[in-house]
């Protein structure tokens, strides 16, 4: 029982206010707001999926078309290039000269890959035996002779039917080796040049070969021209005139005409000699200055620059240009007969020998 005359305090527990509602309010409000944020996105994404599927629908397209127009692409090149569009020979001819690369050397001869020539397994290989090296003793063959190395040779025997092809280098000159270097360098810029063409015509939609090629466009080239490049110089000179007139089918036209400008002129060889010409005669001077006139008055066959001067009594020395190392060789060969030929004719004496440069 609590005491008279004291009051007692009673503890009263705190009510909800206003305050507390408020906070109800703001909680509903987030709320409200929340709703309404995520809602939003959901409105867009309802309005923006139709048109996003049809850009990746657009995009995927392409992907699948360019891988196969490359790996197309990449087949139509290798074939341009593994297949030559001047027919070559199975096998070489005995005595021929022929040019090869160098795949192995054995103690007993090296064994030549030859780049003119394709059986049914490829190119052909001949093998130099060591005795056929040099004109000397031949002690270790990889001091003469080594792997990779580009050579000519000459065919010495052929065995056709196992195919086994025997090879010499020590019988080939050096003006013979200049020369089917040379020839086999024009052989290569032809059908590498053939095959641009080819290219074109493929690229443009044009469905050839390359026995289409070679029989519409480089066989006709032949016929008219001594050699394809030359028939290429004037196409890029005077265009589809010619091709007119070496017959060539029209669909070919472009194409030869677009890669006849991508190439410069053909650069020209240079051969020189040296002519070596005494006289004992009374007029001896006169009579060597004919000699050389006769020699530069000298009309040749083939476009060939000419220039003989003096490099010190007795010798003269010869300088041609011209297109192939053969025709060089052929002028400086006849202009030096010239010169021979009238001084001996007056008593004197002549020596010529080709410089090897």
């Amino acid at each position: 029982m609590p005491k008279k005359g004291r009051k007692t305090k009673k503890v009263i527990t705190a009510k909800p206010t206003k305050p507390a509602k408020e906070t109800k309010k703001k909680t509903a409000k987030k709320k409200k707001k929340t709703s309404k944020k995520k809602k939003s996105p959901e409105v867009k994404k309802e309005e923006s999926t139709e048109p996003a599927e049809e850009v990746k629908e657009g995009l995927k397209e392409e992907p699948e078309e360019t891988p196969e127009k490359q790996r197309s692409e990449n087949v139509r090149i290798e074939e341009i290039l593994q297949t030559p569009i001047i027919p070559t020979k199975n096998l070489p001819d005995v005595g021929e000269l022929v040019i090869g690369t160098v795949t192995k050397v054995e103690r007993h001869g090296a064994y030549v890959r030859l780049e003119e020539y394709r059986g049914n397994e490829g190119l052909m290989e001949g093998l130099i035996h060591v005795s056929e090296v040099s004109g000397s003793w031949v002690r270790n063959i990889k001091r003469y002779i080594r792997a990779k190395q580009k050579v000519v040779a000459k065919v010495l025997r052929i065995n056709r039917k196992r195919g086994h092809i025997d090879l010499s280098l020590r019988r080939v000159g050096q003006d013979l080796k200049r020369e089917k270097i040379h020839e086999w360098k024009i052989r290569q810029r032809e059908n590498n040049t053939l095959a641009l063409v080819l290219k074109e015509c493929l690229e443009s939609g044009i469905n050839v070969t390359a026995e289409d090629i070679y029989e519409n466009v480089a066989k006709k080239m032949q016929a008219k021209f001594s050699k394809i490049m030359t028939a290429f110089e004037e196409i890029r000179d005077n265009g589809e005139p010619v091709l007119k007139k070496l017959g060539i089918p029209k669909e070919y036209h472009k194409a030869l005409l677009k890669v006849s400008q991508t190439f410069s002129e053909t650069a020209k060889i240079k051969l020189s000699g040296l002519l070596t010409l005494r006289s004992y005669e009374n007029e001896g001077v006169m009579i060597i200055r004919n000699a050389l006139e006769k020699a530069e008055k000298h009309k040749l066959k083939e476009d060939v620059d000419v220039s003989i001067y003096t490099i010190g009594a007795p010798q003269y020395r010869i300088d041609v240009k011209a297109r192939d190392y053969k025709i060089a060789r052929e002028a400086l060969n006849e202009l030096s007969a010239q010169a021979m030929k009238y001084l001996r004719e007056q008593k004197g004496e002549a020596h010529f020998e080709i410089l090897k440069e």
